[in-house]
């Protein structure tokens, strides 16, 4: 099992804010989200999905994975 620390995933979640880069964000519920980070918070971020631009509430206690930049998954020929 992963450990999250929440202190090290807020400042990564700073640092994508400032950066503007898409990030991939998997959740302990199953659910996962693409898009950028549009809001830190003490506990949470706001995430803008890519897909559908709805804004999400993420707890950083919530999380499967470390937060980490988006990569498009390369399509087989």
């Amino acid at each position: 099992m992963i450990i999250i620390n929440p202190q090290e995933e807020k400042e990564k979640a700073l640092i994508f804010q400032e950066r503007m880069n898409t990030v991939h964000i998997s959740r302990l519920n199953g659910i996962f989200h693409n898009g950028l980070i549009i809001e830190v918070g003490n506990d949470f971020f706001i995430i803008k999905d890519r897909m559908d631009g709805r804004d999400s509430l993420i707890l950083f206690a919530e999380l499967k994975h470390p937060i980490e930049p988006y990569r498009e998954k390369e399509k087989e020929e």
